[in-house]
């Protein structure tokens, strides 16, 4: 009977809007929840439920999809997620991350934490498609306790799809070293992080690996003690526009740059056509390698180059030369040498190139001795004597006298 159907009716039913009774929570009932949930629920007289929970504080499991706080904040802290690391690798050239033939910009921590090495080196890299000029790479900071197991840094690639290869060249076989991607990294392929692989190896995820070759390196070794080096020019030096720093690279003619000074002298930029430069240093000295052209002839430097160590040491060049002899034998009595011709010929340089000689003799005569008497020695006659005729002339011995 409708009449009494509804609330206050006294009507017991067994079911309700086709519900079981048994079914249907009660006012007062209330509902135990465990696991790693607990607590319960209780039901109101207006029919509303509440609900008291406690969560147990790491009584759960997760898969490894996800981390402890612990990890999480050793992650904060660090700077990284991800790494890769390796032990006493010999020395050589290894693979650290690849790029897929996209584009990737990201900033690489790698570190070695063998004894006495402690090396640690912070930098960017980059990659675009393939465009040799698109390979950067910047050390920021190179720190050390002692030794240096990282030398080079490179970026190798090959065609526009074929992706690149981060490497590091390790130069000490005792090693325990380290790399992660610390920073950057953005763009949608980006760097993918590799397990120190050897150069000769295909580190994956590229294409024609066996045709790739360098296309920018940086010595670590110029910074051993710290300082920054890139592949690329450095600007700087004002705060809306900046300068192309000055280095040997880009030194000397073309370079743009301006000086105040020239050798720390100041040159007038307004000097006369006519002016004329005096400058009283007469002694210069130029190191080797120093001069910028040849002041002699390649023909004198040569002659140069063949001088001794010792400039005396002079050996006159041998010649054949030529030689003579004369020989008159024993002479005796009035046999004397007449005429004696020695001849001698020579070159420009005083080389004897003929040489001869002949002799003569005579025999000395009375009129050679200026004798102008008779030729017969012996034939001798007596002055006369005038007063003393038909006389002769005696001597005892003691005098003479005539008789």
């Amino acid at each position: 009977i409708k009449t009494v159907d509804g609330s206050g009716s006294g009507l017991d039913a067994d079911t309700v809007d086709g519900i079981q009774g048994s079914a249907i929570t009660h006012q007062g009932d209330s509902v135990a929840l465990t696991g790693d949930v607990t607590g319960s629920t209780t039901v109101a007289s207006d029919g509303s439920i509440s609900v008291s929970t406690t969560v147990a504080d790491d009584s759960h499991n997760h898969d490894g999809r996800y981390y402890t706080e612990s990890e999480m904040q050793t992650f904060f802290n660090r700077g990284y997620i991800d790494s890769h690391s390796a032990s006493n690798i010999a020395a050589g050239w290894y693979t650290i991350a690849t790029n897929n033939g996209s584009r990737a910009l990201g900033e690489f921590q790698i570190w070695d934490t063998a004894s006495s090495d402690h090396q640690s080196v912070l930098f960017n890299a980059s990659h675009h498609y393939g465009t040799d000029s698109s390979n950067d790479i910047t050390v920021l900071a190179n720190s050390r306790y002692s030794g240096t197991n990282f030398r080079y840094i490179r970026i190798k690639e090959g065609g526009t799809y074929d992706g690149a290869a981060l490497q590091v060249y390790v130069d000490a076989a005792t090693n325990s070293v380290n790399v992660a991607i610390v920073g950057g990294n953005a763009q949608s392929n980006g760097w993918a992080i590799k397990d120190w692989v050897p150069d000769a190896t295909n580190p994956g995820s590229v294409s024609n690996y066996s045709s790739f070759g360098t296309r920018c390196q940086v010595d670590l070794d110029q910074i051993v003690n710290g300082g920054i080096t890139t592949t690329g020019d450095i600007y700087a030096g004002g705060s809306t526009s900046q300068y192309k720093v000055w280095h040997a690279g880009n030194d000397g003619s073309g370079s743009g740059l301006d000086a105040d000074t020239v050798n720390g002298k100041t040159v007038d930029k307004n000097v006369p056509s006519d002016a004329v430069f005096t400058d009283n240093n007469t002694t210069y000295s130029v190191g080797d390698g120093g001069l910028t052209q040849k002041n002699f002839t390649t023909t004198l430097k040569n002659k140069l180059d063949g001088i001794a160590a010792s400039a005396n040491n002079y050996s006159h060049p041998t010649y054949n030369g030529d030689d003579f002899s004369i020989d008159t034998g024993h002479l005796s009595g009035a046999t004397v040498i007449d005429d004696l011709d020695i001849n001698i010929t020579t070159d420009g340089q005083g080389h004897v190139t003929d040489a001869n000689a002949t002799v003569a003799t005579r025999n000395l005569t009375l009129a050679d001795l200026g004798y102008t008497g008779a030729t017969n020695a012996n034939n001798y006659s007596l002055p006369a004597q005038s007063g003393h005729s038909g006389k002769y002339l005696t001597t005892d011995g003691s005098g003479a006298s005539w008789s």
